[in-house]
């Protein structure tokens, strides 16, 4: 009779143990897709970042490029710094000189065919950046500091800016 008795009593257990079981493989998988949904988060977070410091620093370059050209302009008489004058200025890849449009910091590029980013709207896919290049001439004019910042808004709402800054130097005075 007494083994009937403890029989009795037990009913249920392995029911219970059941539950406590799934329960914390429920707690451990919860965790584990908590820190996936947070790490595919960021990593867009991080592709983003990653494309703004390019385009960025793809402002710099063209920046460099127009200067290199007024040094190899055919015939001199060019000054280093033609065309460089202090404000604020769209840039594109495929620009040869600074383009003045007011609210540069504002206007937003466009994705192109290529996957290239540009200003131009014509059968081009809006993007998130906007690119603008601030020029800072020196009070001797021997030296422009050039910024390139670019903006967006990133999931979430967040305005996230990166700025890459370069000086260039007239490094030919007297030649």
């Amino acid at each position: 009779m007494v083994k009937l008795h403890r029989i009795k009593n037990e009913k249920g257990q392995l029911l219970i143990e059941a539950m406590v079981a799934v329960s914390l493989m429920l707690v451990g998988l919860m965790g584990i897709f908590g820190v996936l949904s947070r790490s595919l988060g960021l990593s867009r977070v991080a592709a983003d970042h990653f494309v703004a410091v390019n385009l960025a620093s793809e402002g710099i370059e063209i920046a460099k490029n127009i200067l290199d050209k007024n040094f190899t302009a055919p015939g001199g008489g060019v000054s280093w710094n033609d065309g460089f004058p202090d404000g604020t200025y769209c840039v594109d890849y495929q620009n040869d000189s600074l383009v003045s449009c007011p609210g540069a910091e504002d206007k937003k590029l466009y994705v192109n065919s290529d996957g290239l980013h540009e200003h131009d709207t014509s059968n081009n896919t809006r993007s998130k950046f906007s690119r603008s290049l601030t020029v800072i001439t020196s009070p001797t004019g021997n030296m422009i500091a050039v910024q390139s910042k670019v903006t967006w808004v990133g999931k979430g709402g967040p305005n996230s800016s990166v700025t890459v800054e370069d000086h260039f130097y007239n490094w030919r005075v007297g030649s």
